[in-house]
Formats: C-alpha cells, sequence, structure tokens
C-alpha cells in the first residue's frame, strides 16, 4: 500500500481512538480472552460492514499481532490484535446520471483482548487486490509457517493481503519485517521465502515499501 495512505489512516485512527474509545457497531467484552480468533472476527466486521454500507464493499486487508516473537520458543499463535481494512463506495446522487461521481470510504476495524472500534475515513485504499478466495485460516496458516524449513523471522507481525505486482497471485499470509518474510498461500497452503507476486520479475518489491 502507499506509506501516504498508511500513515494518514493510522494518524486517523489514533485521534479517533483517543476520541471516541467505543463504536455503537460494538460493546466491549467482558470476557478475558488470552488469544483473539481471526476468522471470527473477519466474519463479524463483514457483517457489520453488511449492515453498515447497504450494498457492495471490498474486504481489502487482516493485519495480525501475535503475542510472542514467531523466533521465539514461547510463541504458540496467540493473537493479540486484529485489524481488518475494506473499502466501498458512495454514489454521488446530487449529480446527473451520465455523470460518475463518487466517495470512497475505507472502514478500520481495530480488535484487541480488550477493545473493538471502528474507523471510517474518505480515503483510496492502494496496493491491494480485493479479497475473495482466502481458504486458509490464520491458525492453519500459523502452523504451516511453524512447521516449514526456513529460518522464522523476528516478527510479532502477520498481514493477510492479496498484493498487487506484476505477478498474479493468491492471498498470502506475510509473516516477517523488513529483512525477512515467509510467505503462506491463503488457498493452497503453499510456504515459500519469497514473495509469489514478484516471482520471475526483476523487480523483488515496490521501492521502499514493505508488505
Amino acid at each position: 500500500m502507499k506509506k501516504k495512505i498508511w500513515y494518514s489512516m493510522i494518524m486517523c485512527m489514533c485521534v479517533m481512538l483517543m476520541t471516541c474509545t467505543s463504536c455503537d457497531l460494538f460493546k466491549k467484552s467482558t470476557e478475558t480472552k488470552q488469544s483473539l480468533n481471526v476468522s471470527e472476527l473477519v466474519k463479524a466486521d463483514k457483517d457489520q460492514m453488511s449492515k453498515h454500507v447497504m450494498g457492495e464493499y471490498k474486504w481489502f486487508e487482516t493485519q495480525i499481532v501475535l503475542k510472542d516473537y514467531l523466533d521465539t520458543e514461547v510463541c504458540d499463535g496467540s493473537v493479540v490484535e486484529v485489524n481488518n481494512v475494506f473499502e466501498y463506495i458512495i454514489p454521488d446522487t446530487t449529480v446527473a446520471d451520465s455523470v460518475k461521481n463518487f466517495d470512497i470510504r475505507v472502514c478500520l476495524f481495530n480488535h484487541t483482548l480488550e477493545t473493538n472500534n471502528m474507523v471510517e475515513v474518505s480515503d483510496l485504499w492502494l496496493g491491494d487486490n480485493p479479497m475473495e478466495d482466502v481458504k486458509l485460516s490464520f491458525e492453519d496458516a500459523y502452523k504451516a509457517v511453524m512447521a516449514a524449513n526456513y529460518p522464522k523471522p523476528h516478527t510479532r507481525k502477520c498481514t493477510l493481503r492479496k498484493e498487487v505486482g506484476p505477478k498474479a497471485a493468491n492471498p498470502q499470509y506475510i509473516f516477517g519485517n523488513r529483512t525477512a518474510q515467509l510467505y503462506v498461500d491463503a488457498v493452497d497452503g503453499t510456504v515459500r521465502d519469497t514473495n509469489p507476486v514478484y516471482e520471475g520479475s526483476k523487480v523483488q518489491r515496490p521501492l521502499g515499501e514493505w508488505p
């Protein structure tokens, strides 16, 4: 994604979370959780989008934060934060039908062990294709990456995305940092240490960007 969009969304999210720690779409859980269920939260946020938008929307990204670093013995796949990114379009009904004019909205859902929030901004999400064909759960992706014969990156981050690039590829669970990444195919479970979107290409990743 474009850094400018990412930073602007993060700053907006921080402001909104400080000024509005709860949202009408959510209620704080009274249960003490040890780990978040990524699949359940994706489904819940899709349900909220269906109610909120009352029309078509696109799911672009899921960002996951592990409790412990992937390359440590104590890491068991427990999740402490999940962010889901969606986008939808609002037609401008004030103009003639022959004129195409739209407002694009990005919805960022944030979940931690203690809170659930949603921020909506008038913006454009770039760098990802919409995801529809995800078959592998995060739990399965975590098991696959841990079983793979690759050094584990020193990271607590995993991003599920279908990156825009020179080569078409399935959505990927990307575990890693700026220097090392492991990619788990979200459809067939294949684990790689290279980005399939750039395999065979002279360009290995967007200049200055990290998935």
